[in-house]
């Protein structure tokens, strides 16, 4: 509201030069007054008065605006505002107690100071002000004198000062309080990963030392197996030979001659040639797992084989009244593959059907296309004793017996038949019930292939 007040500016005070208790300090930016008037000789009298003021170093910065809108935008534009000289009556009665509430609730400035001035203090009673709205002084324009701006200028600076440190400690607590989450988090999420990797390292170790100890009962199983296996053959013979010793010798006494019956020299070469089976079966198993398996591979037809088998084997199964039937799908493609060492894939897995099952079961051998077009499925089926389903996992691995009855045999025979049809790029498995025969079947590849 215009108003014909003017401040008195008299003779300047040198005590409002001095600087509060930071004389001396270094010069920052300059405080940021806002007038807000629309009586321009307000403005142009606020400015003279406080033209050579200088609080703690600084001096001032005038915004001006000359009516609340004005008011309004330049508080947005202005948060770092430290003090505004509000006019109450400018183009409507209550124009600077609206801007007043603008400030605290929507722009939500709570620590810039505001001092209301006005020239009709009746019509805007100062208790009722101060009550409902928040502002920090009531100033009326006839008592502000010159020095009681200065006065009024160095208070509210001074709080303004208090505030916005007080407002920075808050916010640097709160960002160290925001670190301190994400430390917090951090940490747990660190802790609990540690956790995790130290059980998993834990489970990982636990498991190898439950491996490692089925692996030394394994071998102590496996060492007495051999030293029994082995030693039965040596046995055999020691008794035959020291039976041989016992007889009566014919001839002179320089050359004792014994007679011995050919039934007991073909013992004694079984006995051998089984004692000399396991020790071969030894050392290939060991150049296995040193070298792998070597092939020569060339595309031959199965059927061939499979003749070859029935011929070989018929003794064997009609020796323990097993029948055995050879079936091949007609019009079958050639496999791709070492010929002897299939051959003996075949040979072992026919062998344990005889070793493992009793007399008088069915067995039979086929050949057809597996599901993929580009391998041939063969399998040796028989009508037996089967395997327990604990123990087929652990079949093909090196010295496992699929049986409990007692039998001759180290547990290689399956290994190599396992490792034999990986080197084909194939695969073996089996499909067993206990008490209701098994099926062991392999895939082979119909062209050369690369499975390193």
């Amino acid at each position: 509201m215009i108003n014909s007040t003017v401040l008195k500016l008299g003779n300047l005070d040198p005590m409002v030069f001095a600087q509060d208790r930071g004389e001396g300090k270094q010069a920052g930016a300059a405080w940021k007054i806002m007038l807000v008037d629309d009586d321009v000789s307000i403005h142009q009298a606020t400015k003279v008065a406080l033209k050579f003021f200088t609080f703690e170093g600084r001096s001032l910065h005038f915004v001006s605006a000359y009516s609340a809108q004005e008011a309004k935008s330049l508080i947005q534009s202005h948060p770092d505002t430290a003090l505004i000289l509000l006019d109450v009556i400018m183009e409507s009665q209550d124009a600077g107690l609206q801007v007043a509430q603008y400030i605290r609730e929507v722009a939500q400035n709570s620590i810039v100071r505001i001092i209301l001035r006005t020239g009709q203090p009746g019509q805007v009673p100062e208790e009722s002000v101060v009550v409902e709205y928040d502002i920090n002084d009531y100033k009326t324009k006839l008592e502000l004198t010159q020095q009681k701006l200065f006065t009024t200028l160095v208070s509210s600076l001074r709080s303004y000062r208090d505030l916005l440190a007080l407002q920075e400690s808050q916010n640097e607590l709160a960002q160290l309080n925001l670190e301190l989450q994400r430390f917090n988090q951090n940490l747990e999420q660190l802790v609990s990963e540690r956790t995790q990797a130290l059980e998993q390292k834990n489970d990982q170790l636990t498991h190898e030392v439950q491996e490692r100890q089925k692996a030394e009962d394994a071998l102590r199983i496996y060492l007495h197996a051999l030293t029994h296996d082995l030693r039965n053959p040596v046995t055999g013979m020691m008794n035959v030979v020291g039976s041989l010793l016992k007889r009566p010798t014919t001839g002179d006494d320089s050359a004792p001659q014994i007679q011995i019956p050919s039934s007991v020299i073909t013992r004694m070469k079984a006995g051998c040639d089984r004692q000399l089976k396991m020790i071969n079966s030894l050392i290939e198993t060991h150049e296995i797992e040193v070298w792998g398996i070597a092939l020569r591979q060339q595309p031959f037809a199965l059927e061939t084989m499979l003749q070859g088998l029935a011929e070989e084997w018929e003794p064997s199964f009609s020796k323990k009244r097993m029948t055995a039937a050879y079936q091949i799908e007609p019009g079958l493609p050639l496999v791709y593959g070492d010929r002897n060492q299939i051959w003996r894939v075949f040979e072992n897995l026919l062998a344990n059907v005889i070793k493992y099952n009793p007399p008088g079961i069915a067995v039979s051998v086929t050949v057809t296309v597996d599901a993929d077009p580009a391998r041939l499925r063969c399998a040796v089926t028989d009508t037996g004793t089967g395997i327990d389903a604990n123990q087929i996992p652990d079949l093909f691995k090196l010295y496992q017996r699929g049986s409990t009855r007692p039998t001759r045999g180290l547990g290689i025979g399956l290994y190599i038949c396992r490792c034999i049809v990986e080197a084909h790029c194939g695969t073996i498995g089996i499909n067993s019930e206990l008490g209701a025969g098994s099926e062991f079947w392999f895939t082979l590849p119909t062209m050369r292939e690369d499975c390193s």
